[in-house]
């Protein structure tokens, strides 16, 4: 059962899935390893999971010696004040995307484990 899920704009969470991007660019770090749902910005579904496996911070003048692996052609447009890539590997889309509970006020990071569901005297987990 995964625990957590990522939400992620388009066009970036379908480069994740598909093995293309391996680094996802944030302006924090993360703690966070393992295994994680992947959330389609807005869908309230996760569409896949993925593993974390790394964080490490990039320098500016380094950025673009990176863009293979996060594919960010102006990292300047964010406005940044550190830039730190989480490194992500094995990549899993679902054939149907998998919907979930959507808590107000979760912008980053969705805890999966709370969204249980009733359904006929047991308890399933949405994702």
């Amino acid at each position: 059962m995964l625990e957590k899920g990522l939400i992620i704009r388009e066009p970036w969470i379908d480069m994740l899935l598909d093995g293309v991007k391996t680094l996802e660019i944030r302006n924090k770090p993360t703690s966070i390893r393992g295994k994680i749902g992947l959330i389609k910005s807005g869908s309230k579904k996760i569409f896949g999971e993925i593993n974390v496996i790394d964080c490490f911070e990039i320098r500016p003048e380094d950025f673009n010696r990176y863009f293979k692996l996060h594919h960010v052609e102006d990292i300047s447009k964010f406005n940044y004040k550190k830039i730190f890539a989480w490194v992500m590997q094995n990549p899993m889309r679902y054939p149907e995307p998998k919907p979930y509970i959507h808590r107000h006020g979760c912008v980053i990071w969705v805890n999966l484990k709370e969204n249980l569901v009733q359904s006929k005297g047991e308890t399933k987990h949405v994702s």
